[in-house]
């Protein structure tokens, strides 16, 4: 066990992408199971909380430290497992392992029968306990959903050292608990056949408004075939585009990336998986809707196959990076600024419904934002870019705003981003999620041992 106290050393580890500062007295590194077992082991002693970590990719502050210890476990990863199943196979993996590891890992061990994991989060430097602990989703959430649907069991130390083994309904309680209840050593997954043909489309339209429509036309039943699916569904507003191709330069990953159509106010971005007949015929689909929407099909970027795709999906995931840069500098002018960005869905309004109403509620807001994400639940991410100390402090005042009405929409104040203990600034007190997680605090973690400060 190695203990460190903490210094200018560990400071990055004090904060996550959230830009939220925290402090703490101490910070471990463990390898072993027995490692961790002998941290838990001191701090209980002391009755010292423990503030779990991964890969510090999330937005919401939830592993940020509030005092106490960090347990950061990213040096505890690696495969445990794999065992090959008749729908693909089940892969037991450490909390501390990353997605792009694990990735590669997937690959290695399933070459004669190529499989892959459904859920991927924008941030490949995210750990997979990272990911159940948030139940994270992803871009593919739109065919897989989110990550809960692929996790089979979690393995789980408590205060006392205790190892359990979490499966059905229990299980259930964990992910998404964003570190309260106790450490997640492994997780174990299910892997999916990769499919046979896949294809990525991007479109782009001059009017938003239409593009919204064409988000309506995708959310309906009718775009489906026996042998296909549409697996990814996502939209990427004017002045993220504009974000983005400002930045442009300044990223090397993007120089294959043609530039986006003068004149477009949204892109959709959809990915198509399946046998080929059934890709070709949505695709064919696909690009008839739009077309009578106002998209050019020349205008289209269509690609197919896993690698050729990978650039069109490395563009989407490098929009949220480059808000969370622009966050970073507005951070550094003044160190009250932190991230804020929506994670509401609208499971009962359609695209263009809950876009419009979006519309309705920020007509009179100044401060800069972008808007991207899902289509399915229609759930987008709204980022806002507040200069001022005056400035943020009125944004949180209108998101609380917005979170109190959501509600009356039939939506949701949280989907895959959690609450940590940055969103708790805005998030109404009587939130239905966070009653519910404050009385699993209590079942399982009464003494705030675990992450202090989420949630409560």
């Amino acid at each position: 066990m190695n203990l460190l106290k903490m210094s200018s050393d560990w400071k990055d580890y004090l904060h996550d992408e959230s830009k939220l500062e925290g402090a703490a007295e101490s910070i471990s590194f463990p390898k072993t199971e027995q490692e961790i077992a002998e941290v838990i082991a001191a701090m209980n002693e002391t009755q010292t909380p423990i503030t779990i970590q991964g890969g510090k990719t999330g937005i919401v502050g939830a592993a940020v430290p509030a005092g106490g210890h960090i347990m950061n476990l990213s040096e505890y990863c690696g495969v445990e497992r794999f065992e090959a199943t008749e729908e693909g196979g089940l892969l037991t993996v450490r909390a501390g392992t990353r997605l792009d590891n694990l990735n590669q890992e997937i690959a290695r061990l399933t070459v004669d029968r190529p499989l892959f994991f459904p859920s991927q989060p924008t941030e490949t430097t995210a750990t997979i306990g990272g990911v159940a602990a948030t139940a994270a989703s992803g871009i593919q959430a739109f065919g897989y959903g989110n990550a809960s649907q692929y996790v089979s069991a979690v393995r789980v130390m408590d205060k006392n050292g205790t190892i359990t083994e979490q499966t059905g309904e229990a299980l259930q309680d964990y992910l998404g608990s964003e570190g309260m209840l106790g450490v997640i050593l492994s997780v174990t997954i299910r892997l999916l056949p990769v499919p046979t043909e896949q294809w990525g489309i991007a479109f782009f339209f001059p009017e938003h408004e239409c593009a919204w429509k064409f988000a309506d036309f995708i959310q309906g039943t009718d775009v489906a075939s026996e042998t296909a699916t549409i697996t990814v569904a996502e939209y990427i507003g004017q002045a993220a585009l504009a974000m983005l191709e400002k930045r442009k330069s300044q990223m090397s990953k993007l120089d294959d990336i043609p530039p986006v159509p003068e004149g477009t106010e949204a892109m959709i971005y959809l990915e198509i998986a399946g046998e080929e007949d059934g890709v070709e015929e949505i695709a064919g689909v696909l690009m008839e809707a739009a077309a009578e929407l106002g998209s050019d099909p020349d205008q289209a970027w269509a690609l197919s196959g896993e690698s050729e795709m990978e650039g069109l999906r490395v563009f989407r995931h490098v929009i949220p990076e480059t808000a969370n840069l622009l966050v970073e500098e507005n951070h550094r002018n003044d160190a009250q600024i932190t991230k804020l960005s929506t994670d509401y869905g609208f499971s009962k309004a359609s695209f263009s419904q809950m876009m419009c109403w979006y519309e309705e509620q920020m007509q009179d807001w100044t401060t800069e934002r972008i808007v991207f994400g899902h289509i399915g639940g229609s759930h987008v991410h709204w980022n806002f870019f507040p200069k001022t100390a005056e400035e943020y402090q009125d944004c949180l005042t209108k998101l609380k705003w917005l979170a109190i009405n959501i509600r009356l929409q039939g939506g949701c104040a949280a989907q895959e981003n959690g609450f940590g203990k940055l969103k708790r600034k805005w998030i109404p007190v009587e939130n239905f999620r966070m009653g519910a997680m404050r009385r699993l605090k209590q079942q399982y973690d009464p003494q705030c041992f675990w992450n202090p400060q989420n949630y409560y």
